[in-house]
């Protein structure tokens, strides 16, 4: 089914006017210092001459101590004028020209919850991340309200990004701005969210999803969440479901599609409640 939206937007109780789309303030409201990734390998060698993504994952969690890395790898760190003088990593930036593509090793380290968020984000040509090695079960991992993902290339593996939010009132939540997902086995991403009363937010930009049996799994089951949910500008091609969630009883849920192309051969958009259906499906408005 070829489905083509120029506007596509789905309200589950009434609400304000829609968010506006994802832009740089988006991004976490403060930086403490970027990581300049330059190691091809997901994890490499604490010590080694080249700072490495799960490295610098490690750097945003707290779990791998500044003083550990080499003289090599610390000049990878630059302090973000006017952020103070700490070195948790806020901004991992990854130069797709110089570091094309990263052979994931091992399972990257979850994307721990922070004050101040994680972005992590390609520049000059979008990094590859190469998932299809044989010992990986995971894409990116996080249990986060606040995260963004930029100009990246997730490519082969079980799934590229998989989400749990609690309560991200006062945080981004999960955006993606130009991101592409390429042959997954499970599903291109999911968000899920925990907890009772809490609020939910995805913002999905400027994003592509290929050769997947589900682009978007987003379920909010809990009771009384405030979901807010934006896809604009997204493309799907040889997918089988496009956008498949679920919201819990109660509370209130905005849904925004916004220029959608979507080639499925299953449902392109699909919303259910815990008390019964909302719409099987989202009806395209001319183009």
């Amino acid at each position: 089914m070829m489905f083509t939206a120029c506007l596509a937007a789905l309200i589950t109780t009434p609400g304000g006017d829609p968010v506006g789309p994802p832009a740089p303030s988006w991004r976490p409201a403060a930086f403490h210092a970027v990581a300049y990734v330059n190691d091809s390998r997901s994890h490499g060698l604490v010590g080694d001459a080249l700072l490495s993504v799960n490295e610098a994952i490690r750097l945003h969690n707290g779990t791998l101590p500044f003083a550990s890395l080499s003289l090599a790898e610390a000049n990878q760190l630059s302090l973000i004028p006017g952020t103070g003088s700490t070195t948790d990593v806020t901004w991992i930036d990854i130069d797709g020209t110089s570091t094309p593509i990263i052979t994931v090793e091992q399972d990257l380290d979850p994307i721990a919850d922070t004050t101040y968020g994680c972005l992590i984000k390609g520049f000059n040509d979008p990094p590859v991340f190469d998932f299809s090695g044989a010992n990986i079960t995971h894409g990116f991992r996080v249990p986060a309200n606040s995260a963004n993902f930029e100009d990246l290339i997730l490519s082969g593996g079980p799934y590229g990004i998989d989400v749990t939010q609690s309560d991200a009132a006062g945080q981004v939540g999960v955006a993606l701005d130009n991101v592409t997902f390429d042959g997954q086995a499970q599903f291109g991403m999911r968000v899920t969210g925990t907890l009772a009363a809490g609020i939910g937010r995805v913002v999905i930009g400027n994003c592509r999803f290929t050769n997947l049996p589900t682009a978007v799994i987003h379920r909010e089951l809990p009771n009384d969440r405030t979901t807010i949910f934006e896809a604009f500008d997204v493309v799907m091609d040889n997918v089988v479901d496009g956008y498949d969630c679920e919201l819990g009883p109660g509370g209130t849920a905005r849904f925004t599609f916004d220029r959608q192309n979507l080639e499925v051969t299953g449902r392109a958009i699909y919303l259910q409640r815990a008390t019964g259906a909302l719409s099987s499906s989202a009806a395209p408005s001319a183009t």
